[in-house]
């Protein structure tokens, strides 16, 4: 979505689209089995192997599609992506 817009206000709408979407009542129950999966890793650490595996991988794609706005000048240069996208 992010390489669709094309000024820092389309970007910033898309942003807030969704950032507000993460907390809607419709995510809660997703948001809760994520929770369990990771709680389930707990002394089995090729489970763990493989979640953190896949948490990286999201977080690095979050992050590289927020490079692009990053170098246009719609977020501050110094914001660590990767910390943001976690």
């Amino acid at each position: 979505m992010f390489d669709r817009a094309v000024t820092a206000e389309e970007f910033n709408s898309l942003l807030d689209l969704i950032l507000a979407s993460l907390d809607t009542a419709e995510r809660r129950a997703a948001r809760w089995q994520r929770v369990n999966v990771i709680g389930s890793t707990y002394g089995r650490p090729e489970q763990a192997a493989a979640v953190s595996q896949l948490q990286s991988r999201t977080i690095r794609g979050i992050a590289g599609a927020l490079r692009r706005p990053q170098q246009q000048g719609w977020l501050r240069k110094n914001l660590d992506l990767e910390a943001f996208a976690a």
